[in-house]
């Protein structure tokens, strides 16, 4: 058993910060490579083309180790670490997992921005810190033998009153590791729980909440095929990707799971393919650009939907759209090999105007009274 050692401290340290180092490994591959580079690190890891071990930036005091034995991509703990990470940008965080869940690299990422965070799949790394804060359930085996801290807080998420009233969870018991130190319980809810069911007193640290991010969202209501510019779609988000830029893009089509652009696109962690119905258009509420990378087009709903509701558009350079968007003002123009792509604009410059309704065409009228 590793003999803890505690320390006194007074005030708060000051926390230096070095430049960013990064290591991962190429697939098939033994040789460890470092970096200073976040953004290709970041893009060849969410998109599956490399292995992350660890990422440090150097900083000094009191150091808090996150230990998760498994990270999933999406989830109430997943939440309440990414908001713990940016939070705290100046304490000392090392985030430690043993594996993750398919797609949960953008969650990773996320948190090496912040913190450091160690990869250790193969369960043989010795952990050394001041702290450790376990979040893993109580259900999954912790490797405490290698976890070398002065003290040790195991942090409940989880109701258990309510949990052991389903049959599947009703025979669970837990009593705390022996190198547990403390418990905390993220709401009084949770606290009683704990009480209830296993008579183990705790302290309450609630979540911590931050605003709702405010990333771009990218909206593209259009068919897959080849006059539409999907290709350039999947193009685009690779730009933006490779940019390292924080985005969503919602692109509702029908896309062939076995094309060339549906594999380019599900690269992306950034993007999400929704099946397309005549409800899709509500979603341009929420966008803060409606994208068309057409080669041609002779009308094109969603564009003028989108500059209807106040939308901006990006558009390629074709007849129709070089009189619908006025660049710069209601969206940005670019030229069909996307060589003139200008992402720091798109992401620092969003257009404001004022929408203007479109009147009905009295062409209708004329036409559907035969007099046309």
């Amino acid at each position: 058993m590793p003999t803890k050692k505690t320390t006194k401290q007074t005030t708060k340290p000051v926390i230096k910060r070095k430049a960013i180092r990064i290591a991962y490994r190429l697939p098939y591959q033994t040789k460890k490579i470092t970096t200073n580079d976040y953004n290709e690190a970041a893009y060849l890891f969410t998109h599956h083309q490399a292995d992350l071990l660890e990422v440090s930036h150097g900083k000094n005091g009191k150091r808090v180790l996150v230990c998760m034995t498994y990270l999933n991509n999406i989830g109430g703990i997943e939440t309440a670490l990414l908001n713990l990470a940016t939070t705290s940008k100046d304490e000392n965080l090392c985030f430690v997992f043993n594996s993750h869940a398919e797609n949960a690299e953008p969650l990773i990422m996320e948190l090496a921005r912040y913190q450091d965070v160690i990869l250790d799949k193969e369960n043989t790394l010795e952990y050394t810190g001041d702290i450790a804060l376990i979040m893993s359930p109580i259900m999954t085996p912790v490797p405490f033998e290698r976890i070398h801290v002065g003290k040790i807080y195991q942090f409940i998420h989880s109701e258990f009153t309510g949990l052991k009233s389903l049959e599947c969870w009703k025979d669970l018991e837990w009593k705390p590791d022996e190198h547990i130190d403390e418990i905390a319980t993220v709401s009084k809810t949770a606290q009683k729980g704990l009480k209830q069911e296993f008579g183990l007193d705790s302290v309450v640290v609630s979540n911590i909440l931050t605003e709702p991010s405010q990333r771009p969202v990218f909206l593209s209501l259009t068919r897959s095929t080849l006059e539409k510019g999907i290709g350039r779609i999947a193009k685009m988000v690779e730009a933006l990707d490779r940019a390292g830029k924080d985005y969503i893009w919602y692109i509702c089509t029908s896309l062939d799971p076995y094309g060339d652009d549906a594999r380019e696109l599900a690269k992306s962690p950034h993007v999400a393919i929704i099946e397309p119905n005549i409800y899709n258009d509500s979603l341009l509420r929420a966008a803060t650009y409606l994208v068309q990378l057409s080669t041609t087009e002779s009308y094109c709903y969603s564009a003028h939907q989108a500059i209807k509701a106040g939308v901006p558009v990006i558009g390629t350079r074709i007849p129709e759209f070089e009189k619908l968007i006025k660049d710069g003002e209601n969206g940005y123009l670019v030229s069909l090999d996307l060589s003139d792509l200008d992402i720091e604009k798109i992401f620092n410059e969003i257009p404001k105007f004022q929408a203007e309704p479109e009147e009905i065409d009295p062409n209708w009228q004329k036409l559907l009274k035969g007099e046309l």
